[in-house]
């Protein structure tokens, strides 16, 4: 495939292949990239809350 454009354009298109690839790797493993991105939003979530607690 012949692309021309600028930079973030085709950063843009990585981006976007890869996030299909992940997806497609999520979905044969049986779950979708959207039960992990909530996975580890909750984990992050989480940490940002202890952080929180350690130093009020």
């Amino acid at each position: 495939m012949s692309f021309t454009g600028t930079k973030s354009n085709m950063i843009d298109h990585q981006e976007i292949e890869d996030i299909e690839s992940l997806e497609s790797q999520s979905l044969g493993k049986g779950t979708s990239i959207n039960d992990r991105v909530r996975h580890h939003a909750n984990l992050l979530f989480e940490l940002i809350q202890n952080e929180n607690q350690k130093y009020p």
